[in-house]
């Protein structure tokens, strides 16, 4: 859609075409019919034509209708719908002339109930378009007014677009700043660069939700966690230069910056994966550390996603398991095992359990 937006700039007349029962214009190849058998009360059948059952099918669709219409001046398709348009009522007419020759040309055939032609204004997959688009006003029956609000207005958006909480590339020649962040709910990070005239621009902003088990952290635990997840996210941009750690905790930067504290355990794991990186800490209360909304407006963690802590840890254990298991028994055996005794623990009965998984499962549902 990004593609016909552009295209379609400064366009006054509209057609829409729809080709009849969309996929199935398309034959398929002989030796690949049989990837479409199914079964029927009859017997197997297989397709001819490209069916929607396909996964691929959108996209060989789509390729073959962008080919067919290749070298048309002001038509675009998404699928089986194809827009044309026309700065003018000539040029629109001579595209549309254009399109009809070339789908007789490749067998294709349209939908005269869905076609729509010489429109000045067209819905196009959740899109309006038109020659005025009217974009100057979100609510309606506004009347245009223009005074010195609007200019003001106008004027902040424009400061807004050129100051520093704009984003610019990775300069490695420039003093790079990290700041980082911890909140009950999520860590943030920013990092930024020095320009010449001493100014900040910022490189990227970051944030991630915290899990269920970071949340139980110690405050100090969570600015230590957000400094290491944001040194290893970004790695690219920090390793092999050095660089500042700007945190608003001031207990890190006693821990980190003394190479003879003796942090709690967490803490100096922690710190053996920040080793490679070559930083100094910086403390910077909170009231000046923009990373602070950044860790408080987390982006929410999706279903299944795990940190890479989590992820470790994990990995450690199934390591261990794998590798650790006797000969004389399986891990199977093992789970088993497991289960009956941790469920053996968890029934809240005086009775001694006994038996095998079936009568354990009885004696709990009687319970």
């Amino acid at each position: 859609m990004d593609d016909i937006i552009h295209e379609l700039n400064g366009a006054t007349v509209f057609s829409k075409l729809d080709l009849t029962a969309g996929y199935h214009q398309l034959e398929l190849h002989p030796d690949s019919r049989y990837i479409s058998t199914f079964i029927t009360h009859l017997g197997l059948r297989r397709y001819k034509r490209l069916n929607f059952g396909i996964s691929s099918a959108a996209e060989v669709f789509q390729n073959a209708i962008c080919q067919t219409l290749q070298g048309i001046s002001g038509v675009k398709n998404l699928s089986d719908d194809i827009i044309v348009h026309g700065k003018t009522q000539a040029d629109q007419n001579n595209s549309l002339r254009a399109v009809f020759q070339r789908l007789k040309e490749r067998g294709l055939t349209l939908n005269r109930k869905k076609c729509v032609f010489n429109k000045s204004k067209l819905e196009f997959f959740g899109f309006i378009f038109s020659a005025d688009p009217k974009k100057s006003y979100t609510k309606k029956d506004t009347i245009w007014h223009w005074g010195p609000e609007e200019a003001k207005a106008l004027q902040v958006i424009k400061g807004s677009l050129t100051n520093d909480t704009v984003m610019s590339y990775f300069d490695p020649s420039k003093e790079t700043k990290l700041i980082v962040d911890a909140s009950p709910v999520g860590l943030g990070a920013i990092l930024y660069r020095r320009n010449k005239e001493g100014g900040r621009r910022t490189i990227a902003y970051l944030s991630h939700a915290l899990s269920d088990v970071e949340r139980c952290y110690s405050q100090t635990e969570r600015e230590a966690l957000a400094i290491v997840w944001g040194c290893e996210h970004f790695h690219l941009y920090l390793y092999g230069n050095p660089f500042t750690l700007v945190t608003d905790h001031k207990a890190l930067e006693v821990i980190w910056n003394n190479p003879r504290s003796k942090p709690p355990v967490s803490i100096e794991r922690w710190g053996l994966r920040l080793q490679p990186y070559n930083f100094r800490v910086e403390y910077r209360k909170g009231a000046e550390n923009p990373a602070d909304y950044v860790s408080r407006h987390p982006v929410p963690m999706q279903t299944g996603e795990r940190t890479r802590a989590e992820k470790v840890a994990e990995e450690y254990v199934n390591f261990v398991a794998q590798h650790a298991t006797p000969k004389a028994m399986t891990l199977a055996e093992i789970q088993d095992e497991t289960l009956i005794e941790s469920c053996r623990r968890s029934v809240p009965t005086s009775e001694t359990i006994h038996g095998t998984k079936s009568q354990l499962t009885h004696n709990m549902l009687l319970h």
